[in-house]
């Protein structure tokens, strides 16, 4: 089932202990499809307990519809399906991190 899929490239969601914003995002293709995904990076820069911070890569899933539509700030929106097929999910994990260089890859 599609959902929708806001694109929101460099704007920070704030925490208590830092943040988290998505800074790229890119297709990938497989057998004929596009599937979406995104470079992001959190950092602890307020906690309590000292500093850190990742890099990682989200993949909201295949494109049903590339930004169709905008929302009611007018940020684009797709609309995806989430990636259930084991075979795809190895396929674009290997393939963000050898070429993004991040050391995990969500699928959501």
């Amino acid at each position: 089932m599609s959902k929708p899929f806001v694109h929101t490239l460099d704007e920070e969601v704030r925490s208590i202990s830092g943040y988290y914003v998505f800074r790229k995002e890119g297709l990938i293709d497989y057998r004929g499809q596009k599937i979406l995904f995104l470079i992001g990076e959190a950092q602890a820069d307020s906690a309590c307990c000292g500093h850190g911070g990742c890099r990682y890569a989200l993949v909201p899933g295949w494109v049903r519809s590339w930004k169709s539509s905008q929302d009611e700030e007018g940020r684009p929106v797709s609309l995806v399906e989430p990636l259930e097929d084991r075979e795809a999910k190895e396929y674009v994990k290997r393939k963000i991190m050898e070429t993004e260089g991040v050391p995990q890859v969500q699928f959501g």
